[in-house]
């Protein structure tokens, strides 16, 4: 199951990101003010502009924007703009309308320069903790970025995505030769990694090829019925949103095919977007096509239904408009089909799918 942010409200104003400290930059500096319990950018003038939860949100994943403060507004469900700073634990907690909520560095930094900064469920994680200098005006993450940055809570743009190929060192090397045919930049690239590099490129969360300028990589995208909350999704900024189509098994129950296939075209133009702007992978685990013979495992609703036979026709259908483009040489986004094995456990007196011994016959 994943949990989205399907429905946010688009953000009104400049979402709020974890950018490489830079004590210069007036996006980077703020103020604590006690009395309203808001934190305003300092230097905006009469116009004062606070962090602020979109749309008011009281669940995880909550996106910060940079909005007009509003402390005259008293209601509890639209105090969104208060906040406290707990200097035992290093969080800074929201208390009104998200309260039991953390500012939060996104996927624990994974991103690097450019991560989006949200509300999640205070843990105590470094992701969650900040350290404040009231000189500059600096909220430093404690959750160092890839390669060890710095990052500093920031309302002003992110970097671009910097791809590998366009990396200087990386540029006339035959795998970045879009002129060669892909299974000579596929074979090129792969005689390029090391065996103790290839090691850790065996899990959903990849640690990326150094050498080579290739970055961590995270698998884990979803896209079931749309783009999803998962850990490789990053909702905010130019992808504020994603549209949500109807659960698998009520798309099942139509029996239409082409009806299959056109929403895997859509759900596809969005997952593209979003990787054309760093929001996402493109590699997303979808479809679901187990048997849901049983209801308690749980998670039916992700299916086509009980039928073998269906179950089949839906994959045949969905897989290619979710992975069709304008160009046969190139998938438009990567759909892989799940699960292969011990699906039929989600949590029973206490033993999870993730963790029981399953042995296979």
């Amino acid at each position: 199951m994943f949990h989205s942010n399907l429905h946010a409200a688009s953000p009104a104003g400049p979402v709020l990101h974890a950018i490489t400290c830079n004590a210069s930059a007036p996006t980077q500096q703020w103020d604590f003010d006690a009395a309203t319990s808001e934190i305003q950018q300092r230097g905006a003038g009469a116009a004062k502009l606070c962090v602020d939860i979109n749309g008011y949100s009281k669940a995880n994943e909550g996106v910060l924007q940079l909005f007009a403060c509003h402390p005259e507004d008293k209601s509890p469900t639209h105090a969104n703009q208060a906040w406290s700073w707990d200097a035992t634990t290093k969080e800074i907690k929201a208390t009104g309308c998200a309260k039991g909520k953390c500012i939060d560095v996104s996927n624990y930094g994974a991103s690097g320069s450019g991560s989006v900064v949200w509300t999640y469920q205070c843990d105590g994680t470094p992701n969650q903790q900040w350290s404040y200098d009231k000189a500059s005006g600096a909220l430093l993450s404690l959750q160092t970025g890839t390669k060890g940055a710095k990052l500093c809570l920031d309302s002003g743009k992110p970097p671009p995505v910097q791809r590998p190929c366009d990396v200087a060192s990386n540029a006339k090397l035959p795998w970045c030769d879009s002129t060669l045919p892909l299974e000579t930049r596929v074979k090129d690239l792969v005689d390029r990694i090391t065996p103790a590099e290839i090691v850790g490129l065996f899990s959903n969360t990849d640690h990326g090829v150094a050498s080579m300028k290739i970055p961590p990589y995270q698998w884990w995208s979803e896209a079931l019925h749309g783009v999803g909350g998962s850990p490789g999704v990053t909702f905010g900024g130019d992808t504020p949103t994603a549209t949500s189509h109807p659960q698998v098994i009520t798309t099942g129950s139509t029996f239409n095919n082409s009806l299959f296939g056109l929403i895997g075209a859509a759900i596809s133009d969005e997952a593209r977007a979003f990787n054309n702007v760093g929001h996402a992978g493109n590699t997303f685990w979808t479809p679901n096509v187990n048997i849901f013979r049983d209801p308690r495992w749980g998670r039916g609703q992700e299916t086509p239904g009980e039928d073998p036979t269906h179950n089949a026709e839906y994959a045949a259908s969905f897989v290619p408009g979710m992975q069709g483009g304008v160009s046969p040489q190139y998938i438009k986004a990567s759909s892989c089909l799940k699960h292969y094995f011990a699906y039929n456990l989600e949590n029973w007196h206490g033993v999870d799918r993730h963790h029981f011994d399953a042995i296979g016959a």
